[in-house]
């Protein structure tokens, strides 16, 4: 998977909403995106989560 610099900054926009505990502002935003925009968002959060937590690793990748 790739992630260009527009998807990029989406992905730092709901980083910054998810930070200051914004989930009204969140949801708002999310609207604004298409349903393909808003599926690639949620999995690099997945697995960014994934690999903070220890429960992704480039093992599971593979």
């Amino acid at each position: 998977m790739v992630i260009d610099n527009k998807e990029l900054e989406t992905l730092e926009r709901v980083m910054q909403f998810e930070s200051k505990d914004n989930e009204k502002g969140l949801k708002m935003y999310l609207k604004t995106l298409s349903l393909e925009e808003v599926k690639k968002i949620q999995l690099v959060m997945y697995i960014g989560r994934g690999y903070i937590d220890g429960s992704i690793s480039d093992d599971n990748i593979k």
